[in-house]
């Protein structure tokens, strides 16, 4: 990690923060974890997050997982734009969550959050569930109407 980096978001960090480039062991196997982890974040902060915090959280959760840079960039690159009509360069916008969840700021946040191995499979399982979930449950039926 780069002193830049660090004076960059010094006043993030606290003393004894023990701020250093994490590596987490692959748990991560969805194929698209976006949703499901969307879905968890917002059963455990029930106040309303600005859309760009939700990805960001979302970034570092699958960084946490063991996803690489390039998955965090793909997934948010396909999920996140299908949610919001909003008009910006939808590549740029993955390539910064991706450069949160494994740059300073990220390692910042992680080593603030002290995350335990079993707090972050306990979350992976939970959207895992969630997704699991959601593939057993049938999408409601249309009414079908006729056509005279």
């Amino acid at each position: 990690m780069s002193a830049a980096g660090l004076w960059k978001f010094r006043r993030r960090i606290l003393i004894g923060m023990a701020v250093k480039p994490f590596e987490f062991p692959k748990i991560g196997d969805m194929a698209s974890p976006y949703q499901a982890y969307r879905e968890v974040i917002l059963k455990q902060c029930p106040e309303k997050l600005d859309a760009s915090r939700m990805d960001a959280m979302i970034a570092l959760r699958m960084r946490l997982a063991g996803y690489t840079r390039a998955d965090v960039a793909n997934e948010m690159y396909r999920k996140a734009q299908p949610l919001r009509k909003e008009s910006r360069d939808w590549k740029e916008y993955a390539r910064r969550m991706s450069w949160y969840a494994f740059g300073p700021a990220g390692d910042i946040d992680i080593a603030a959050a002290r995350p335990t191995p079993e707090k972050i499979l306990s979350f992976h399982q939970e959207a895992e569930r969630l997704e699991a979930e959601k593939e057993r449950t049938p999408e409601p039926q249309r009414p079908m109407f006729r056509m005279r």
